[in-house]
């Protein structure tokens, strides 16, 4: 087996896994070691937004998420005391919109299902995938890092050299605390436990199929899951009362279950019962030398707005294209030290949604919450966040004060993402987000043949894509919408990044273009 590798990766849970497939999709050669057997069988994370739907699109793997369809159709959620309540209220929940910010949408895909997906992409894309395997020691020094690890069925040990590590054990994981890295925050809100059980009990509600249920009876929820038997239920229990996860026996769960459901005369066999805890966490370093932190390693963010795995998906995306550009020499070391820049802000403000949605949605008989911040719509969270400082260029004087932006009336500034527009290629309507795959892009008006002139003469012409854009341009903008969505001029330009983010702009053509783009790429990609 391989006892070197470009990059190494701890975890191969949601956010490891797409790491994995993030970077060997860009052909740079990873491990991924994993101390569990298989893939997760419980159900953690379902609904994949929609921009990361864009990422997993990119990476070619859109059509077989959507195959899984939902488990159950129904998009009703009911709140009652318990599923027998007479006086209950309906809730019909709609994805928000995102048919004018996005070329795709939201997909519903539970983790047990997801991380398969993305563990055979991987792994044929060239990932080396090791599951029942454990790290038990991690030192950097000398430019790479040393990796013991263990297969937990034969206890033999090995070595694996690393010129970098991905964090992604989750936010019960040991990589960060053995390198020393605490983290803040409120810390642990409440307590759950997960249990996955079989009945014969029909998901409805006086004859209403229902995909979810929070029943007040158990302070907590009881949700359908695959054929016609298995469901879960969340329910909170007490560690300032003496409260333990083993306490919870099987009996006890069924008795819960019962409780919820409002009837007694119910078949019910338990399958798994798994604790968790509600949290909300920031590590105080995304970046420790050369290790990275992703996902729940990096920030726990409580389930409520289902920000939290997609959060992770997107710290991946970030560190995918940085490791790419620095491994294979195009930028310096320096751009890695960017990901903690931009996304460690993002993941607070992130936290900070959810806390606020826990607050609004559920009791809090701990008096454990934070005070009630103001929701922000979810297409703003999703799609709306903007790095302030990283790899981006601003204009003079001219920064991001808001972290999230009206999607649908973005600023188009640097550090925010580039707005989705479709237009018409030979024929074809496509994206500008399906251009932005793998590689830098340079979007200008009609009349801005000099950008690309300058570009394709420069050291930079292999990494850089150009199209002008316009009635007239390589792509049809029969709309003139263009312009006035990326505020921009016929002879401006906008330097578009691998993940789809704005570095760079020029709303028109400027005296010595060819010394302005050697100076933006310079700066961007650390080189001296």
């Amino acid at each position: 087996m391989k006892t070197k590798t470009s990059v190494l990766i701890i975890g191969g849970g949601l956010s490891g896994l797409s790491a994995a497939l993030f970077l060997a999709y860009r052909n740079i050669d990873c491990i991924v070691i994993e101390k569990h057997q298989t893939t997760t069988i419980q159900y953690k994370f379902s609904g994949i937004s929609a921009r990361s739907m864009e990422l997993y699109r990119n990476v070619g793997i859109e059509y077989a998420i959507r195959k899984q369809r939902p488990r159950r159709e129904s998009n009703i959620v009911v709140m009652a005391k318990n599923l027998a309540d007479e006086d209950h209220k309906i809730m019909e929940i709609e994805q928000a919109d995102t048919s004018q910010i996005s070329p795709t949408r939201h997909a519903e895909c539970e983790q047990d299902r997801l991380e398969p997906i993305l563990k055979k992409k991987a792994e044929k894309l060239g990932a080396d995938i090791r599951f029942n395997t454990e790290v038990t020691d991690i030192r950097q020094g000398m430019g790479k890092v040393k990796v013991l690890i263990k297969n937990q069925s034969t206890e033999q040990t090995s070595e694996i050299h690393a010129s970098y590590v991905i964090a992604a054990d989750g936010t019960n994981g040991k990589t960060r605390e053995k390198l020393g890295v605490s983290r803040q925050g409120p810390g642990i809100l409440q307590n759950w436990l997960n249990v996955i059980f079989d009945t014969d009990a029909l998901p409805a509600i006086n004859g209403c199929y229902f995909t979810a249920s929070i029943l007040e009876d158990i302070n907590g929820t009881l949700v359908p899951r695959e054929g016609i038997k298995r469901w879960s239920m969340s329910v909170q229990y007490f560690p300032q009362e003496g409260e333990k996860p083993s306490d919870y026996t099987d009996e006890r769960c069924k008795e819960l279950i019962k409780r919820g459901l409002g009837k007694d005369d119910v078949n019910l066999n338990i399958v798994n019962i798994k604790p968790w805890d509600a949290a909300a966490f920031i590590s105080d370093k995304f970046v420790y030398e050369r290790v990275f932190f992703i996902g729940d390693t990096a920030h726990v963010i409580p389930p409520t707005g289902g920000f939290s795995g997609n959060t992770g998906i997107h710290d991946a995306y970030n560190l995918a294209w940085k490791l790419e550009s620095v491994i294979k020499g195009i930028a310096g070391a320096e751009l890695l030290n960017t990901y903690g820049q931009e996304r460690q802000p993002i993941a607070y403000q992130t936290m900070q949604q959810a806390l606020a949605r826990l607050q609004a949605w559920f009791k809090d008989p701990s008096n454990k919450l934070p005070p009630v911040e103001k929701i922000i719509p979810d297409n703003n969270v999703v799609f709306g966040y903007r790095y302030q400082n990283g790899c981006l260029i601003h204009k003079t004087g001219q920064t991001n004060q808001e972290v999230f932006e009206d999607v649908n009336n973005p600023t188009v500034r640097p550090g925010g993402r580039a707005p989705h527009l479709n237009l018409e290629n030979n024929g074809q309507i496509v994206s500008t987000i399906d251009l932005f795959l793998d590689q830098w892009v340079v979007l200008t008006g009609v009349d801005g043949e000099k950008w690309e002139n300058t570009i394709q003469q420069s050291k930079w012409a292999k990494q850089v894509r150009c199209y002008r854009i316009g009635q007239n341009g390589e792509l049809k903008d029969y709309s003139n919408s263009f312009r006035k969505k990326y505020d921009v001029g016929m002879e401006g330009a906008v330097l578009i990044r691998p993940d789809g983010f704005i570095a760079w702009r020029s709303k028109e053509m400027t005296e010595h273009p060819n010394e302005l783009i050697h100076e933006v790429f310079n700066r961007l990609l650390f080189v001296h």
